[in-house]
């Protein structure tokens, strides 16, 4: 230990004496490691931090897949719930949880707020107690009694000034009062950012095809995964069975419950992308190692006098190479102590990116934790022994006879040397290929998503959510009449050309439905189904391209007429109009027809990436008729310019319903590919910090070799070499190292780049814009950090250069 500690005190003397080399190096060492911890946190924050639940291994949702398409998602229909969970032998629990929202009032202005329908067992079963008061009773369940909310902490504080007598006060949600029984602890949002809870009401007889509620199940004691899931496909195949109608084709299996909390997206692709960037900035610490790497061989040629002296006077092979050891630890030590304050940053930028564009699930807490720092505590010194282990051994092997004469070369010059920091070069020079061919296709992926036309206009709108709940719009005649109402007010606005709703607008959500035709055989195809009101098309600027819109009566009361766009009417009338043909939805022969009255143009749904699906518009008083829907107003000028007249309108049909999630149309269109822009930027500063190291490894080796063939270079000029034949031979070979990288990171590169293959659109793994323009890119940063040393070299004065050594 004593030994040990000498080493240090004399690694840590040493690096005092090069301050410009150790701050060049420690600060080198932060960058990357800080952008490893930074997205290590990342990782571990989404998908290794513990779910804050009691025993959350136990704890997973219900995902449920239709045949033979394969789709997936965690919305089911209660009935099918019930039979699925009903084995209590493999369920301990099982809850409902569904999306509420609410218009609160309390004689000032009124608030919307998001919440949760939820079983009343939901919280016991993730073993969370409400901080005051309590959990929901069994008979809270039931139609007539279901008329009490529990608060979240942040709403309690809000609107009751954190009073701790609130339990037993009431609320008036949607023009009902509503008793208060519990508040649940600070932070607490389930599954994403609710503010209240109230109690879900399960009808068994409901539809079994309408899937809405997730369910939330906890194994019991000592069941496997795949044990639930044999029962689970032995019920589907059962329901199947008795329900061929409903259940044809449907099955069941169990996710991880951070599928639901992270709002219905499958936790292996997010897992899939933080793992393809912390393999980026994993190539990024691999630079700054075959950097360090360069720059410690430089130090031990100077110093291999100095070795070798020590090494006449009795030091072993053994005790050098652990004190050149000590001196790359300490430096890799100091640069992740820095790089804790480079992840905390990398970690903030990430967080301000994401807020942005979309709610961060409350449970989600991005920050460097006792976890990144104990992966910065085993990263650095694993750092410190691949920068110092091959400089270390190298200097450790010294010619003793010629490092002891006076002005004799060090250690490290040899030919071995020479073809150990060009191979590190190269290698620097491949890794950054493999990040910027990266980048490449990202940054192209993002201009492509840009200039997709999602089908519509987006300049000159909004859109907005109102939400319409409460005895006054308990029907769906009700809500219908509004929308009308609405539709005709707004529109008699100044600026306004155009108002419609509908249940998910464009590029947000989709909403699958079998349907079929009429006349043919075929099993039904699926089909995207939305319910509008008003004038939808004209609101997005965009006409009909055969029949008409909706009417008012069809608004109100509903109507057994359908709008299907451009590709569904090409699919199954190629040669003939659609107008007046008949389609149904579901399977049951029973069910009524629907008349085709109008083809509306292809939209993006989903995503601008999406291929364009069938598409099917049903009047929303007659199918889908939720109580919030999306409004989109169209104006003249600057659609937000609008919003205060439109909200005063409102408020002079209903002062109680709220405009809320207020955002510009092009605002939707650049939010649906946001993370493709996030992990553009991303992937395009680790591939800039990549380049400017792979330029900085060049030059450095350039200006090494530079200074090794003085001698050579003087012999050159004092035989009649121009400056340019100087400049050529340097140049040149900096080229060669650059081309040599870029053929090793151009197969590396075709290799990796297979993992974006799910975050590209419009461009394959290998294109050969970025594939060559990164090329040329290394080439040309190659020759300028060449030039510099050769300029240098054209200046060496023949006489001294033939004295050099």
């Amino acid at each position: 230990m004593e030994t040990l500690l000498q080493d240090l005190r004399y690694a840590l003397r040493t690096l005092r004496r090069s301050p410009g080399f150790t701050t060049v190096a420690v600060l080198t060492l932060a960058i990357g490691i800080g952008a490893n911890t930074g997205i290590f946190s990342l990782l571990s924050a989404v998908f290794y931090r513990p779910l804050p639940f009691a025993d959350p291994a136990e704890l997973a949702v219900i995902v449920q897949r239709f045949a033979p398409s394969g789709n997936t998602q965690v919305y089911i229909s209660p009935p099918n719930f019930i039979d699925w969970t009903a084995d209590t032998t493999v369920f301990s629990g099982a809850a409902l949880v569904a999306d509420a929202a609410a218009n609160l009032s309390a004689g000032d202005e009124p608030e919307h707020v998001e919440g949760e329908r939820l079983s009343p067992n939901t919280f016991d079963l993730l073993g969370v107690r409400p901080a005051l008061g309590r959990s929901f009773l069994a008979d809270e369940a039931i139609d007539g009694r279901s008329d009490v909310v529990i608060l979240s902490d942040m709403l309690w504080r809000r609107r009751f000034a954190a009073d701790p007598r609130v339990v037993g006060q009431t609320l008036l949600m949607d023009g009902t009062l509503h008793t208060v029984v519990g508040v649940m602890p600070p932070g607490f949002a389930f599954p994403f950012q609710a503010k209240f809870w109230v109690p879900f009401v399960i009808d068994p007889t409901a539809d079994r095809s309408s899937n809405w509620p997730s369910a939330v199940v906890r194994l019991h004691a000592g069941v496997r995964l795949a044990r639930a899931n044999a029962h689970l496909a032995t019920v589907s195949r059962r329901l199947e069975q008795q329900y061929p109608l409903s259940n044809r084709g449907v099955s069941a299996r169990l996710a991880s419950l951070r599928r639901l909390l992270i709002g219905g997206e499958d936790p292996d692709e997010l897992r899939t992308t933080f793992t393809i960037m912390l393999g980026a900035v994993g190539l990024v610490l691999l630079i700054v190692c075959a950097n360090l790497a360069n720059l410690l061989l430089t130090r031990a040629t100077i110093r291999g006098r100095e070795i070798a002296i020590r090494t006449a006077l009795g030091a072993s092979r053994r005790r050098l190479v652990r004190q050149l050891l000590a001196e790359s630890g300490l430096l890799a030590v100091g640069g992740g102590a820095l790089g804790v304050l480079v992840a905390t940053w990398v970690v903030a930028l990430f967080h301000l990116a994401v807020a942005a564009n979309r709610e961060i699930p409350y449970w989600i807490a991005f920050a460097v934790d006792w976890r990144a720092l104990l992966f910065t505590a085993g990263l650095s010194p694993a750092t410190g022994l691949v920068i110092g282990a091959a400089p270390a051994l190298r200097a450790t092997r010294p010619e003793l006879s010629s490092s002891l004469q006076e002005g004799a070369r060090a250690a490290g010059s040899g030919a071995r040397v020479t073809r150990l920091r060009s191979a590190l070069v190269i290698s620097e020079v491949g890794l950054a290929m493999v990040l910027l061919v990266g980048a490449g296709l990202l940054i192209r992926t993002v201009v492509g998503l840009a200039r997709v036309d999602p089908g519509f206009d987006a300049a000159h709108a909004f859109t907005a959510h109102v939400a319409l709940t409460g005895p006054r719009y308990a029907t769906v005649r009700g809500r219908g009449a509004f929308y009308n109402e609405l539709t005709r007010r707004l529109e008699a606005l100044p600026g306004v050309s155009a108002v419609g709703a509908i249940n998910l607008i464009p590029l947000t959500g989709i909403n699958y439905e079998g349907v079929a035709v009429e006349g043919r055989d075929a099993a039904s195809e699926t089909a995207l189904v939305s319910a509008v009101e008003g004038h939808y098309t004209r609101a997005l600027g965009i006409a009909l391209r055969e029949g008409r819109e909706f009417t008012e009566a069809e608004g109100e009361r509903g109507g057994h007429v359908v709008i299907i766009n451009e590709t569904m009417a090409r699919h199954y009338w190629p040669r003939e109009s659609p107008l007046g043909r008949r389609i149904r939805f579901g399977r049951d022969p029973a069910a009524p027809w629907w008349t085709i009255v109008g083809v509306s143009p292809d939209l993006k749904q989903g995503s601008l990436a999406a291929t364009v699906q069938h598409q099917v518009y049903v009047p929303y008083a007659q199918r889908y008729s939720a109580w919030v829907l999306s409004v989109i107003v169209r104006t003249a000028g600057d659609p937000m310019s609008a919003v205060a007249m439109v909200r005063a309108e409102l408020a002079r049909i209903d002062p109680t319903v709220v405009l809320d999630d207020i955002r510009p149309m092009q605002a939707v269109v650049r939010r649906s590919y946001w993370d493709r822009r996030l992990y553009g930027s991303m992937f395009s500063i680790f591939a800039s910090v990549a380049l400017l190291l792979a330029a900085i490894g060049i030059y450095g080796v350039m200006a090494y070799s530079v200074s090794q063939r003085t001698h050579e270079i003087g012999v050159r000029i004092a035989l009649g070499a121009e400056q340019r034949d100087v400049l050529r031979l340097v140049v040149w070979q900096g080229l060669g190292l650059a081309l040599a990288g870029v053929a090793v990171g151009a197969l590396a590169a075709a290799a990796l780049t297979q993992a974006l293959v799910s975050l590209l659109f419009g461009v394959g793994p290998l294109d050969f814009v970025s594939f060559g323009g990164t090329a040329m890119l290394l080439a040309g940063v190659a020759v300028l950090a060449s030039y510099l040393p050769a300029r240098r070299a054209t200046r060496v004065d023949p006489m001294v250069a033939l004295r050099y050594e």
